[in-house]
């Protein structure tokens, strides 16, 4: 009997909230991807009051049924989260939409980089923990925006005092793709029934009573899910394509990583000069319960566990039980993992350019008068936007990095230029003004969000030559981002949006 499979194709109608923790102090931020219990919690409320004790219990307590995380798509293809043993040398961080195999080194295969590499050299490695990769190489970095707001008193029907907050969501318009799976010997008809209800628009996430959380599902013929490599050897290497929860022998939970408690045979062991892993910790919401249920403690996913199997071990076996996921909350889609991975086989992926979707036709724009106009009013395309938004961010940065440098600060101090909220702000201003209004909103001396003298804003900035001056961060920004006293409010937004992600990033 074959196990049971059925693919989501999800799209985004509205930006969703997936938070990454319960906290509700600090700054908010979103997952990026479509979480399993999503999924699993939307199945339930469709379907739960409905199946008896005994299908409820197997359909999503049991593990033999499991909701999978939604992972960004590369156009109808399926993408993997970044593993935690891919370095880049610091100056040759990858730029654009595809990984370049020889700027990617995988600190699974030390010995087999090559001694001239600069990984190997002075130049210092940096892991490369962001985005989803898929087949072809294509390095997808999820969109994700932030939106303040405040709660309504119900007395007055204003703003409530000391409100204000903000989420931070997946941007709408997007596209996911996840896998409902069951074991072989699980009641198709209830397997049918799960997936039915799957279908549709439904609302996901945080705050689907406010504009959040609606999505569009369809079912795709086939099943996403990874080709297991070939067991050489004694080792096997396991990508955890989502959060994994470990447990002990007693199915006590725990971070430390128990192999016997993971299926694996008595003398297996954790090879840890070849394991890579982040932890995180959080507390999912119940909207039945109206409460946080406890916590949970997870490796994170993206991370490369290796391990060594007993001499006498049957492989086969092994990978049997390893596919059907290690760990617990299995039902919530975690525990996922790839085995022996042919992208981590060599010291730089080998990535297969044939299953890369077509590349997308570039559309022109139309000769026409109006448009001809269009253009001269905006001054720039929608491309020389970007472009700017992307040479003003990497400028900022270096800016930023070189005020470090000469004020002596160490990496972890962040408090001494503009925080992500404040980025925030400036997002909220570009969204409602244009222009000069929004010039006057952003720079005004006395009022505006970029003040010479505000917080962060107020940071000196070095000169690009030795004999330059020195100049306050707001200024800095006044420059390269107005022009006769007005602004463009696209370009701020990007700038905006693209700063808070890294932002963001800092914190995980």
């Amino acid at each position: 009997m074959k196990a049971h499979h059925q693919t989501l194709l999800i799209s985004l109608i509205d930006d969703c909230v997936f938070s990454e923790r319960a906290a509700t102090e600090g700054a908010h931020g979103t997952l990026d991807r479509i979480p399993g219990a999503a999924l699993l919690g939307a199945a339930a409320s469709r379907l739960y009051a409905s199946l008896s004790i005994d299908a409820a219990d197997a359909a999503f307590h049991s593990g033999r049924l499991r909701f999978c995380d939604g992972l960004p798509a590369d156009k109808q293809l399926s993408t993997w989260p970044v593993p935690m043993c891919w370095h880049y040398a610091k100056s040759m961080k990858p730029q654009g939409d595809f990984l370049v195999p020889q700027d990617v080194h995988n600190f699974l295969h030390v010995d087999d980089i090559p001694k001239a590499d600069p990984t190997q050299g002075n130049e210092q490695a940096k892991p490369l923990r962001e985005g989803y990769v898929s087949q072809s190489g294509r390095w997808i970095k999820p969109k994700r925006n932030y939106r303040m707001k405040t709660a309504i008193a119900p007395e007055t029907g204003r703003a409530a005092d000391a409100q204000l907050f903000g989420y931070t969501a997946l941007e709408r318009g997007q596209t996911f793709i996840a896998r409902i799976e069951a074991d072989a010997d699980f009641d198709a008809q209830l397997f049918s029934r799960v997936a039915k209800v799957l279908e549709g628009q439904l609302l996901l996430g945080r705050s689907r009573s406010a504009e959040y959380g609606r999505v569009q599902i369809e079912h795709a013929p086939g099943a996403v899910r990874p080709k297991h490599g070939s067991v050489t050897g004694r080792n096997l290497t396991l990508w955890l394509l989502s959060d994994l929860a470990p447990c002990d022998a007693n199915g006590q939970a725990t971070l430390n990583l128990d192999v016997q408690a993971l299926g694996l045979p008595h003398g297996s062991r954790v090879e840890w000069g070849k394991t890579f892993v982040r932890a995180r910790r959080y507390s999912p919401w119940n909207s039945k319960r109206h409460g946080y249920e406890t916590e949970r403690q997870v490796l994170v996913a993206g991370g490369i566990i290796t391990i060594t199997l007993p001499a006498d071990a049957d492989s086969e076996v092994c990978m049997a039980q390893l596919q059907r996921g290690i760990g617990l909350h299995r039902e919530a889609g975690l525990g996922q993992v790839w085995i022996n991975p042919p992208l981590l086989a060599t010291a730089n992926p080998q990535f297969d350019p044939r299953s890369s979707a077509p590349p997308k036709e570039i559309m022109k724009a139309p000769s026409h008068p109006l448009v001809d106009w269009l253009k001269t009013k905006t001054g720039a395309t929608q491309d020389d936007t970007e472009n700017k938004a992307n040479d003003i961010v990497r400028d900022y940065q270096e800016a930023i990095e070189s005020a470090r440098r000469v004020q002596g600060y160490p990496e972890f101090v962040t408090d001494f230029y503009p925080s992500r909220s404040q980025w925030g702000s400036v997002l909220e201003v570009a969204r409602v003004k244009q222009g000069k209004k929004l010039f006057h909103a952003l720079f005004h001396e006395r009022d505006g969000v970029i003040r010479p003298n505000g917080k962060g804003w107020d940071s000196e900035i070095p000169p690009n030559s030795e004999r330059g001056p020195w100049s306050k961060l707001a200024d800095w920004l006044k420059l390269r981002i107005s022009q006769d006293q007005q602004c463009d409010a696209h370009l701020v937004q990007q700038i905006a949006r693209r700063l808070m992600d890294q932002s963001a990033k800092r914190k995980v």
